[in-house]
């Protein structure tokens, strides 16, 4: 999973969507990023919907994550987007996954 998400960043097949709170997403985040948290999302889903209507008129793949398999904040997040049409995936291993592989 890891390696496929990996892959399709490097080719801007995907829109990454960090759901954790803003200081986390601060503190670090996937390159590209964008922070959408869950916490905030009726407010934050609005300055974000430029970016989520970009990514489908580019036809990439939107790839919501948090910080690891026990965070339920991008799976929160996924619901609500598919809800607005939004046709979204989840990177499992999150934030920690992708720090512990160096990436």
């Amino acid at each position: 999973e890891m390696g496929r998400v990996f892959t399709m960043q490097q080719g801007g097949k995907v829109l990454l969507v960090d759901c954790r709170p803003p200081i986390f997403y601060r503190l670090g985040h996937l390159d590209g990023a964008i922070n959408l948290p869950l916490k905030s999302y009726d407010t934050a889903v609005l300055s974000r919907k430029p970016n989520l209507d970009a990514a489908l008129a580019a036809k990439q793949t939107i790839v919501l994550y948090c910080q690891n398999t026990e965070c339920p904040d991008a799976y929160g997040v996924a619901k609500k987007l598919i809800t607005l049409g939004y046709s979204v995936s989840i990177y499992k291993g999150g934030w920690e996954e992708w720090k512990r592989a160096g990436l």
